[in-house]
């Protein structure tokens, strides 16, 4: 063997572990980053349980909220995150309220964060007062709502409005203003009654 065969037999067996190395660090690399991949799934699908419980959780209050109307709150969607929920939620109760009510042309998907946290407590509490109120109820209408105790399960139905529609079917009246008895005593002596 002569020395450039030699040299080309030494660059072909350096050739050959350089590439070999250079395999080992690509399987390497895409390990890695096969790694890191599934991390990134695994801490996106723990936040996404977690934002999933508090959802839960905010719908099951919701619930007992929206119970008198007979409704409950809407299951959150796929992947929906706390705050949008709750923006969805805050529409609900708003679309209850009475439209003279000075919070019923709030739309909660346009509140930043902030204004939202302080302003649902109090969207809650008027949306908890409509529910007992004849005001949430357009007039003309009578509306059932449920009430279910939490205790014992017993369902109550109420009816709320301003008007029935008996009334209308009842005969029309005039107010009769009786005298009292004092007054019929001063008649009687002034002589108008005899």
């Amino acid at each position: 063997m002569s020395k450039i065969d030699t040299v080309l037999s030494s660059l072909e067996s350096l050739n050959a572990r350089m590439q070999k190395y250079e395999n080992e660090e690509r399987v390497r690399a895409d390990s890695v980053a096969r790694r890191a991949r599934e991390i990134e799934v695994e801490r996106h699908n723990a936040e996404q349980i977690k934002s999933d419980h508090a959802c839960r959780g905010l719908q099951a209050e919701f619930d007992e909220i929206l119970q008198p109307w007979g409704r409950s709150a809407p299951r959150p969607a796929a992947g929906e995150n706390l705050d949008h929920y709750k923006r969805r939620l805050g529409n609900e109760l708003v679309a209850r309220l009475p439209q003279r009510h000075p919070m019923a042309q709030i739309d909660c998907l346009r509140l930043r964060n902030d204004a939202l946290d302080a302003i649902m407590p109090q969207i809650v509490k008027a949306a908890t007062e409509a529910a007992v109120s004849a005001d949430s109820v357009p007039a003309g209408h009578i509306e059932m709502r449920k009430y279910r105790d939490s205790d014992s399960g017993h369902v109550e139905n109420r009816f709320y409005g301003k008007q029935s529609f008996v009334v209308e079917m009842g005969r029309p009246s005039k107010r009769a203003i009786l005298p009292t008895i004092n007054e019929i005593a001063q008649r009687q002596k002034s002589g108008i009654w005899q």
